[in-house]
């Protein structure tokens, strides 16, 4: 489930493949999005709130009218269930992950594939929010808000990607003995600058500067 980024309303799914619309205050149904042809599990909010993208067992991406309740766009390219679903914070790309062990970058607006992000070495399940890049084109993540970006501290547990304040250089998760940083801005979209990660991915998002991260609930997390 998630809330519209106003507060007002409430989106969930099931697996009863539907998206339904909620009234936060008085609870109402406002809407069901019928069209997925399977379980519904990731779910995301445009930053306007005027979309909302899920993602399916069906192995597809839909992008969602929120306020008319129709369906703009489905997205194809996923090779096994979506569990994941992330905006970036201008609304313009959506990141979604999947069973399919990648990451996939989508023009918001069209539908485009944009990249895929190959090297998990287990499913990518989870939709996280990260912070934006440093002054270099970098994201970086850390389980210590003292370090700058590029630093790897010690892993401490389990953490989602979460943003941080402002500034150049962005705190993203709190575990961060392996990462990995891609450039998806650019002629360098999709490089990969570093990597040491593995296993199952839990989180993933999109920062406002072009960079994703992603992580799992072990001690490592990766930055794309």
């Amino acid at each position: 489930m998630a809330w519209s980024p106003d507060g007002t309303k409430l989106a969930t799914t099931s697996d009863d493949r539907t998206v339904r619309i909620w009234n936060a205050d008085t609870g109402n149904q406002l809407d069901v999005l019928r069209g997925h042809g399977d379980e519904v599990w990731g779910l995301a909010w445009s930053p306007d709130g005027r979309r909302l993208a899920t993602g399916s067992r069906d192995r597809t991406v839909r992008i969602w009218d929120a306020e008319a309740g129709r369906e703009l766009l489905m997205l194809y390219g996923h090779k096994n269930e979506v569990r994941g679903v992330s905006w970036s914070p201008d609304g313009r790309r959506l990141a979604t992950g999947s069973h399919d062990r990648t990451v996939r970058i989508w023009d918001g607006d069209s539908g485009a594939e944009l990249t895929v992000l190959y090297g998990h070495e287990g499913w990518v399940l989870g939709g996280g929010v990260v912070a934006r890049r440093s002054s270099t084109g970098r994201v970086a993540i850390s389980d210590d808000p003292d370090l700058e970006p590029r630093q790897r501290p010690r892993a401490r547990g389990v953490a989602r990607p979460r943003r941080r304040g402002a500034g150049d250089g962005m705190v993203a998760a709190r575990a961060a003995s392996r990462y990995r940083v891609d450039r998806l801005d650019g002629p360098d979209l999709g490089r990969r600058q570093r990597q040491r990660a593995r296993d199952a991915a839990r989180s993933h998002g999109l920062g406002s500067g072009g960079g994703v991260g992603t992580g799992r609930t072990a001690a490592s997390h990766r930055v794309e």
